[in-house]
């Protein structure tokens, strides 16, 4: 019989230390390899599209983190991020670590915060739209959530459609990035267009302009081929880089 009780005993023990390295610690705060990593990572990416980070965005992430944990693990967060702010993160790890530990139905709450991080400076920019949108359809938060959410930051102008979707278009504060546009453009896209279709449009203009496709034409063919081939690599290389493919 007190074998049976040590035994329940240790069992016992044993699921709670599991629960605390799954889930956290006391408060249910996250270890350092968890959901608010990601989260903090979500934001470095986000402000390396327009920086510098100013001090009324960092604070839009301070508050954040100050309403879920401790003053201690807030500050370790807020070291990371001063840690690698301006430098490229990946976005699909944190994409990852939210996706794992996050309840699809509260991943709302990050695309929330992604939109008050970028309207503390006074806009939100197209480019930073186009970002959280993305970032929101990969945590799958749902599409009505997702426009209400984007109507405390935008002006509704014209809806594609009866139904309600993504494809809003929108007057942005700012008007849009001429350069960014310019690299859709290239590749025969709209920067509404969600990734597959962009890289389908990137697969099919690299395979037409490829230099080995043009050997036998003339020399000026050829070099024009050559001009297009270079100018649809970097425009897909800066979306890309904006949008945080893989």
């Amino acid at each position: 019989m007190q074998s049976a009780l040590l035994t329940l005993f240790l069992i016992l023990i044993v699921v709670v230390q599991t629960r605390k390295w799954i889930f956290g610690s006391r408060n249910n705060q996250p270890s350092d390899d968890y959901s608010d990593v990601g989260v903090v990572l979500l934001c470095v990416s986000l402000l390396n599209i327009k920086p510098p980070c100013l001090p009324q965005q960092k604070q839009v992430l301070r508050s954040w983190l100050n309403r879920r944990y401790d003053n201690e693990h807030v500050e370790r967060r807020m070291a990371l991020f001063d840690r690698l702010q301006g430098q490229q993160v990946n976005v699909n790890e944190a994409l990852r670590r939210v996706m794992y530990y996050v309840p699809i139905d509260k991943r709302y709450l990050i695309s929330d915060l992604l939109f008050s991080l970028s309207a503390a400076k006074g806009y939100v920019s197209s480019d930073e739209f186009v970002f959280i949108r993305v970032i929101s359809e990969k945590l799958y938060v749902d599409y009505e959530v997702f426009n209400q959410m984007s109507s405390r930051y935008y002006r509704p102008f014209q809806q594609s459609g009866q139904r309600k979707s993504y494809e809003h278009k929108f007057v942005f504060n700012e008007g849009k990035n001429v350069e960014s546009q310019s690299a859709y453009t290239t590749l025969g896209c709209k920067y509404t267009d969600n990734e597959d279709t962009i890289k389908s449009s990137y697969r099919k203009l690299v395979m037409k302009y490829h230099p080995d496709k043009w050997v036998n034409a003339s020399e000026s063919e050829q070099k024009k081929a050559r001009e297009s081939f270079l100018k649809i690599k970097e425009s897909y290389e800066k979306i890309k880089k904006m949008r945080g493919f893989a």
